[in-house]
Protein backbone atom coordinates (compact mmCIF):
# COMPACT_ATOMS: atom_id res chain seq x y z
CA UNK A 1 0.00 0.00 0.00
CA UNK A 2 3.03 2.47 0.95
CA UNK A 3 4.55 1.76 -2.53
CA UNK A 4 1.55 2.59 -4.28
CA UNK A 5 1.18 5.69 -2.98
CA UNK A 6 4.68 6.76 -2.76
CA UNK A 7 5.29 5.47 -6.06
CA UNK A 8 4.11 7.98 -8.34
CA UNK A 9 5.83 11.05 -6.38
CA UNK A 10 9.36 8.88 -6.67
CA UNK A 11 9.16 8.47 -10.08
CA UNK A 12 8.48 11.99 -10.59
CA UNK A 13 11.24 13.49 -8.48
CA UNK A 14 13.54 11.13 -10.46
CA UNK A 15 12.61 12.29 -13.68
CA UNK A 16 12.84 15.79 -12.65
CA UNK A 17 16.83 14.79 -10.93
CA UNK A 18 17.81 13.61 -14.34
CA UNK A 19 15.86 16.90 -16.52
CA UNK A 20 18.45 19.18 -14.32
CA UNK A 21 21.42 16.74 -14.71
CA UNK A 22 20.91 16.70 -18.42
CA UNK A 23 20.05 20.49 -18.81
CA UNK A 24 23.17 21.19 -16.98
CA UNK A 25 25.07 19.19 -19.02
CA UNK A 26 24.04 20.31 -22.25
CA UNK A 27 24.34 23.92 -21.18
CA UNK A 28 27.99 23.12 -20.60
CA UNK A 29 28.54 22.28 -24.02
CA UNK A 30 32.22 21.07 -25.46
CA UNK A 31 35.05 21.99 -23.96
CA UNK A 32 38.16 23.51 -25.94
CA UNK A 33 41.47 21.59 -25.49
CA UNK A 34 42.78 24.87 -22.76
CA UNK A 35 39.77 23.27 -20.82
CA UNK A 36 40.50 20.16 -20.44
CA UNK A 37 43.89 20.66 -19.64
CA UNK A 38 43.03 22.39 -16.96
CA UNK A 39 40.06 20.24 -15.98
CA UNK A 40 42.11 17.34 -16.12
CA UNK A 41 45.03 18.89 -13.69
CA UNK A 42 42.53 19.56 -11.42
CA UNK A 43 40.81 15.83 -11.61
CA UNK A 44 44.33 14.69 -11.44
CA UNK A 45 44.76 17.02 -8.12
CA UNK A 46 41.79 15.43 -6.30
CA UNK A 47 42.26 11.92 -7.09
CA UNK A 48 46.03 11.34 -8.28
CA UNK A 49 48.86 10.15 -6.55
CA UNK A 50 50.75 12.88 -5.38
CA UNK A 51 54.50 13.54 -4.54
CA UNK A 52 55.43 14.37 -1.04
CA UNK A 53 58.36 15.54 0.93
CA UNK A 54 59.08 12.64 2.76
CA UNK A 55 57.90 10.13 0.08
CA UNK A 56 59.51 11.36 -3.77
CA UNK A 57 57.38 9.84 -6.45
CA UNK A 58 56.48 12.47 -8.84
CA UNK A 59 54.66 9.55 -11.00
CA UNK A 60 51.37 10.06 -12.25
CA UNK A 61 49.11 7.28 -10.93
CA UNK A 62 45.26 8.11 -10.98
CA UNK A 63 42.78 5.52 -9.65
CA UNK A 64 38.33 5.69 -10.01
CA UNK A 65 35.66 3.67 -9.84
CA UNK A 66 33.71 6.48 -12.11
CA UNK A 67 32.99 5.24 -15.77
CA UNK A 68 33.02 9.06 -16.77
CA UNK A 69 36.43 10.20 -14.98
CA UNK A 70 38.24 7.60 -16.31
CA UNK A 71 37.16 8.25 -19.68
CA UNK A 72 37.67 11.94 -19.27
CA UNK A 73 41.25 11.13 -17.50
CA UNK A 74 42.28 9.00 -20.86
CA UNK A 75 41.30 12.00 -22.79
CA UNK A 76 43.13 14.89 -20.54
CA UNK A 77 46.38 12.36 -21.49
CA UNK A 78 45.32 12.71 -25.30
CA UNK A 79 45.09 16.43 -25.33
CA UNK A 80 48.21 16.71 -22.98
CA UNK A 81 50.39 14.52 -25.57
CA UNK A 82 51.14 11.33 -23.98
CA UNK A 83 51.68 8.16 -26.32
CA UNK A 84 49.36 5.52 -25.78
CA UNK A 85 51.80 2.74 -25.02
CA UNK A 86 53.24 4.80 -21.94
CA UNK A 87 49.68 4.21 -20.23
CA UNK A 88 49.51 1.26 -17.87
CA UNK A 89 45.90 0.07 -16.62
CA UNK A 90 45.07 -1.97 -13.46
CA UNK A 91 41.87 -2.97 -12.06
CA UNK A 92 41.86 -2.81 -8.11
CA UNK A 93 38.68 -4.73 -7.25
CA UNK A 94 37.30 -6.97 -4.29
CA UNK A 95 37.67 -10.53 -3.96
CA UNK A 96 33.79 -10.80 -4.06
CA UNK A 97 33.79 -8.87 -7.52
CA UNK A 98 34.07 -10.88 -10.55
CA UNK A 99 37.20 -9.88 -12.09
CA UNK A 100 37.14 -11.55 -15.56
CA UNK A 101 33.52 -9.44 -16.30
CA UNK A 102 35.23 -6.23 -14.76
CA UNK A 103 38.51 -6.49 -16.68
CA UNK A 104 36.30 -6.81 -20.15
CA UNK A 105 34.12 -4.15 -19.12
CA UNK A 106 37.07 -1.74 -18.37
CA UNK A 107 38.75 -2.65 -21.58
CA UNK A 108 35.94 -2.32 -23.43
CA UNK A 109 35.27 1.26 -22.24
CA UNK A 110 38.96 2.30 -22.33
CA UNK A 111 39.44 0.00 -25.89
CA UNK A 112 43.01 -1.20 -24.08
CA UNK A 113 42.83 -4.76 -24.68
CA UNK A 114 42.22 -7.41 -21.73
CA UNK A 115 45.88 -8.65 -22.46
CA UNK A 116 47.83 -4.91 -21.70
CA UNK A 117 46.20 -4.53 -18.07
CA UNK A 118 48.40 -5.46 -15.51
CA UNK A 119 47.80 -8.05 -12.44
CA UNK A 120 44.48 -7.05 -10.79
CA UNK A 121 45.04 -5.78 -7.12
CA UNK A 122 41.95 -7.95 -5.24
CA UNK A 123 41.25 -6.77 -2.05
CA UNK A 124 40.63 -8.89 0.90
CA UNK A 125 36.96 -8.90 2.18
CA UNK A 126 36.71 -7.29 6.19
CA UNK A 127 33.79 -9.24 7.07
CA UNK A 128 33.60 -6.37 9.52
CA UNK A 129 32.36 -3.92 6.51
CA UNK A 130 29.08 -3.32 5.55
CA UNK A 131 29.43 -2.87 1.69
CA UNK A 132 26.57 -1.64 -0.16
CA UNK A 133 29.17 -2.21 -4.23
CA UNK A 134 28.01 -5.93 -4.17
CA UNK A 135 25.23 -5.80 -7.05
CA UNK A 136 25.74 -6.99 -10.62
CA UNK A 137 27.48 -3.64 -11.92
CA UNK A 138 30.06 -3.57 -9.53
CA UNK A 139 33.15 -3.21 -11.39
CA UNK A 140 35.87 -2.10 -8.97
CA UNK A 141 38.25 1.09 -9.64
CA UNK A 142 40.49 1.29 -12.64
CA UNK A 143 43.71 2.39 -11.91
CA UNK A 144 45.74 4.97 -14.92
CA UNK A 145 49.66 4.84 -14.55
CA UNK A 146 51.80 6.58 -17.24
CA UNK A 147 55.10 4.70 -17.54
CA UNK A 148 58.11 7.58 -17.52
CA UNK A 149 55.63 10.33 -16.26
CA UNK A 150 57.83 12.53 -13.84
CA UNK A 151 57.60 15.52 -16.27
CA UNK A 152 54.06 15.18 -16.78
CA UNK A 153 53.72 14.77 -12.91
CA UNK A 154 55.26 18.24 -12.45
CA UNK A 155 53.25 19.60 -15.31
CA UNK A 156 50.17 18.61 -13.52
CA UNK A 157 51.03 20.01 -10.89
CA UNK A 158 52.24 22.95 -12.11
CA UNK A 159 48.33 23.33 -14.36
CA UNK A 160 46.63 22.47 -11.14
CA UNK A 161 48.43 25.31 -8.89
CA UNK A 162 47.34 27.66 -12.06
CA UNK A 163 44.34 26.78 -12.34
CA UNK A 164 43.76 27.27 -8.30
CA UNK A 165 45.96 30.73 -8.12
CA UNK A 166 45.82 31.90 -11.40
CA UNK A 167 48.79 31.22 -12.83
CA UNK A 168 50.96 33.53 -10.31
CA UNK A 169 54.53 31.18 -11.05
CA UNK A 170 55.70 32.60 -7.64
CA UNK A 171 52.90 31.64 -5.39
CA UNK A 172 52.68 28.21 -6.94
CA UNK A 173 56.88 27.84 -6.04
CA UNK A 174 55.96 28.92 -2.30
CA UNK A 175 52.82 26.66 -2.22
CA UNK A 176 55.05 23.73 -2.87
CA UNK A 177 57.30 24.34 -0.09
CA UNK A 178 54.80 24.75 2.41
CA UNK A 179 51.20 24.56 3.24
CA UNK A 180 51.80 27.43 5.48
CA UNK A 181 53.00 29.34 2.99
CA UNK A 182 49.24 28.33 1.12
CA UNK A 183 47.53 29.49 4.19
CA UNK A 184 49.48 32.89 4.37
CA UNK A 185 48.51 33.58 0.31
CA UNK A 186 45.20 32.71 0.08
CA UNK A 187 44.93 35.25 3.66
CA UNK A 188 46.67 37.74 1.86
CA UNK A 189 43.84 37.37 -0.66
CA UNK A 190 40.53 37.39 1.60
CA UNK A 191 42.26 40.71 2.88
CA UNK A 192 42.49 42.37 -0.15
CA UNK A 193 38.77 41.55 -1.66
Amino acid sequence: MWKARWEPYHIEAEQRRQEIKLGACRELGGLSEREVVIAGALVYWCEGTKDKIYRRTEKVSFINSDPALVVFFLRFLGVVGVPRDHVQVRLHIHETGDVEAATKWWSDLVGTPVERFENPVIKKHNPKTTRKNLLDEYRGCLQITIRKGADLYRRIEGWAYGAMLGGDPAEARLISRSDEVLSKILNDRGRQG
